[in-house]
């Protein structure tokens, strides 16, 4: 009845999601684990939604595991916005950050984003998401992670995407109800998130001051642009080397050249000897140096529900 009626037909899981689902005969117990995060945070919005229906009334379901951690993917349009600014923003949203990380295509160029591991905040009713979109200045970029529910970004509902929002919102107060000719709010900063300034005046931005918890090592760029420089001497050491076993190897035949050149006249000479006509050399053996060179080229999130007795209680 569990695995069918509830795990197949009510919250409409198949085994494609499910990494294990376990009951010892006897027991009112029932383990369920997902495969991945993203199908755990499914079973409680799905449940959300039926946790009232008749067919639940006899289980209570308790939360055993909440894996806070996601890895996410940050792409900007710009690659002007500095990596101190958006670890700055996720710190605001997030419990903990991880280091960015510059993402390359299979040609090697950088493309504009990064990934990271953040740890999200947690309340009683559940992961507080991040918004599938970053705003820092003017920039707008795209933020995205398994699990990660779609929802406008003006008035946060899961209905409808910020386009087809019919909800009036003014970005430069951060406050719904009403647009830019009839706004009379103090402007608020879109990287800390305080009134009176726009980001462009951040005392918090890196183009203002950089914050005092990341002044110590390279930033993010200058990480990028040493790899840049270490790449580019790596190739012209590998350029410079090929050029001298080139030479060396024009070299080496020049001298094998010379060497049977003047073979071939010692032989004649001895011929000429043989035959009473001794000759004389016109030409000197040349003394040769050889060049030696050589170039060095699921984790299983779970839930436990289990079946309450007759007077409702767990046994």
């Amino acid at each position: 009845m569990v695995g069918k009626d509830m795990i197949i037909g009510s919250l409409q899981f198949t085994p494609l999601h499910v990494f294990a689902f376990i009951h010892i005969s006897g027991s009112r117990e029932f383990d369920i684990s997902f495969r991945n995060v993203a199908y755990l945070d499914l079973f409680w919005t799905r449940y959300d939604k039926v946790k009232n229906d008749l067919l639940w009334k006899d289980f209570k379901v308790i939360k055993i595991s909440e894996n806070a951690s996601r890895q996410i993917t940050i792409l900007f349009k710009s690659e002007s916005v500095p990596a101190s600014d958006i670890s700055y923003w996720l710190r605001r949203h997030c419990e903990e950050v991880g280091g960015l990380k510059p993402i390359y295509d299979k040609n090697g160029f950088w493309i504009g984003g990064y990934k990271t591991i953040v740890k999200l905040h947690s309340t009683n009713a559940g992961l507080v998401h991040l918004p599938n979109f970053i705003t820092i200045g003017r920039d707008r970029g795209y933020l995205f992670y398994p699990g990660q529910p779609k929802v406008c970004h003006k008035c946060g509902s899961a209905r409808h995407f910020g386009s087809d929002c019919t909800k009036l919102f003014y970005s430069r107060c951060g406050l719904m109800g009403h647009l830019a000719k009839d706004c009379n709010n103090e402007v608020k900063c879109n990287l800390c998130n305080k009134v009176g300034h726009l980001y462009i005046h951040c005392p918090k931005s890196e183009k203002n001051g950089l914050p005092s918890e990341l002044w110590s090592g390279l930033s993010i760029e200058e990480q990028m642009n040493a790899e840049a420089e270490e790449m580019e001497a790596a190739e012209e050491e590998k350029s410079a080397n090929v050029t001298e076993t080139v030479i060396a190897s024009k070299g080496g035949e020049e001298e094998q050249e010379l060497l049977q050149s003047n073979n071939m006249e010692l032989q004649s000479e001895d011929t000429n000897i043989k035959k009473g006509k001794r000759t004389e050399k016109s030409k000197n053996i040349a003394v040769l140096e050889v060049v030696d060179v050589s170039t060095t080229i699921l984790n299983s999130d779970s839930a436990i529900f289990e079946k309450k007795n007759g007077t409702g209680n767990r046994e």
